[in-house]
């Protein structure tokens, strides 16, 4: 307890009065802000392998931010403490519920301005990272804790073009046992060495009504650490994306293809010693008309693939990999559900978006459901079948949300998913014996 006060306290005090002292005749400003979230989750009949019955959570995550900034220095602490509760003995307790007392971002930066329409900003420390459309790279919204990284990262802007460049090593979260999470136990997140994420993105906001474009290349290397299994990642990931935003009486899409090429293993276990050629690809799509009603309404179709393994047995590796990405903007809340992920995975959906007023909004989205591969596990869920033979159409899914605005700072959200289970997710030999999956839960948000 008393190392990570001391880390806070150091790097605090370097952010706050160490660029001061640096800038000279500059005035500084700092701002401090944050947030505490409630969340309660209830979940009945799962869709795991080797569960039953009901699930529940209670989970709260304070976010505390103190950021200083000059002419040309500026810096950010960033503070997180997420925590579980009532868990049952089967819920699935994980890293992404509990963070307790964790230095999220704690890093120093400066920056410089050519003109009204050219900057350059170079940070290095602890961080969050958004990167294009965030489905390898970004800063989650719905899960417990929060992805961070240490590194350098660089943002470069000219009109209306934008480069990123960086280089990382992800934190692994801790502490990691079931029963140190259980107990909302404090315990330093740490990056590896031999862990690293490099690449670069390429972003153009186009004026008018011409589409926004996004073009990266990341390379996410691991190995095995002296107190770390991995499954020794090894890959490149290349992709590009097309957005057109809503617009009141416009025509919106969007088109984002992703593919990676390296080797992996198929896993972490210290005697698979074998490296398997990866190539897995993604597919996002989407098209709809934001309509000029009093709700403000959106409707869209919607389109997910992702590749899975085809043959378990063969010296290929074609389930793509997730990485880093938020979940919750493509197959709704995760939590104690999470049956969704970018990982063999054929869904084409529907959607409508609503703003009922200046304080209600909401959604309700639609998907059917099919594996990529019949032959891999389905998507998130872990049911599996290497026969190939209890078919391939998992079955339908419909989640919702609406979030309402009581008083300035303070939110009240209310959703939940159902899982209307296809012929993979009830024939599968290990699939789960119980019925369709039902979630819902009751969030509330106080920002300071």
């Amino acid at each position: 307890m008393i190392r990570i006060f001391l880390l806070v306290g150091m790097v605090g005090i370097f952010l706050l009065c160490g660029p001061s002292a640096l800038m000279a005749a500059e005035e500084s400003l700092i701002d401090v802000s944050g947030s505490y979230r409630l969340r309660f989750e209830h979940q009945e009949d799962s869709f795991r392998p080797g569960t039953s019955g009901t699930d529940q959570m209670l989970v709260s995550l304070l976010l505390l931010s103190a950021k200083a900034s000059g002419e040309h220095w500026f810096g950010e602490v960033e503070l997180e403490d997420a925590r579980a509760w009532l868990d049952d003995a089967g819920s699935p307790l994980g890293t992404d519920d509990v963070n307790t007392l964790e230095p999220l971002q704690a890093y120093a930066g400066w920056r410089q301005s050519s003109g009204e329409n050219q900057s350059l900003a170079v940070r290095a420390g602890r961080m969050t990272l958004d990167i294009a459309g965030r489905r390898q790279i970004g800063r989650s919204v719905y899960p417990n804790t929060k992805n961070s990284f240490t590194g350098v990262h660089s943002d470069w802007r000219h009109n209306a073009w934008r480069v990123q460049a960086f280089t990382v090593m992800p934190m692994n979260r801790l502490p990691a046992t079931l029963a140190d999470l259980d107990d909302n136990k404090q315990d330093l997140d740490r990056q590896y060495s031999g862990i690293r994420l490099t690449g670069a993105s390429l972003s153009y906001a186009a004026p008018g009504a011409l589409p926004d474009m996004d073009a990266f290349l990341f390379r996410f290397t691991e190995d095995d650490q002296r107190d770390l299994a991995t499954r020794n990642r090894n890959f490149n990931v290349a992709g590009m994306r097309i957005v057109k935003p809503a617009t009141p009486g416009q025509w919106l899409y969007e088109v984002e293809l992703m593919l990676q090429h390296g080797t992996v293993r198929g896993s972490a276990a210290p005697a698979d010693v074998r490296d398997l050629e990866h190539r897995a690809s993604m597919l996002h799509g989407r098209i709809g008309f934001q309509f000029e009603n009093a709700w403000a309404s959106r409707v869209y179709g919607t389109f997910d693939y992702a590749s899975g393994d085809e043959s378990p047995l063969d010296a290929y590796s074609n389930r793509f990999d997730s990485l880093f990405g938020p979940l919750q903007g493509d197959f709704g809340g995760t939590g104690i559900y999470g049956p969704l992920t970018r990982s063999n995975l054929f869904a084409p959906g529907l959607s409508w978006e609503y703003r009922a007023s200046p304080r209600v909004s909401g959604f309700v989205n639609y998907k059917a459901m099919w594996l990529a591969a019949d032959r891999d596990a389905f998507s998130a869920s872990a049911v599996r079948d290497s026969s190939g033979r209890s078919g391939d159409y998992a079955g339908q899914h419909i989640d919702t949300r609406m979030v309402i605005t009581l008083i300035d700072g303070m939110q009240l959200q209310l959703g939940g998913a159902f899982l209307l289970k296809g012929e993979f997710l009830k024939d599968a030999p290990n699939a789960p014996d119980s019925g369709d999956t039902v979630y819902w839960y009751s969030q509330m948000t106080y920002q300071f």
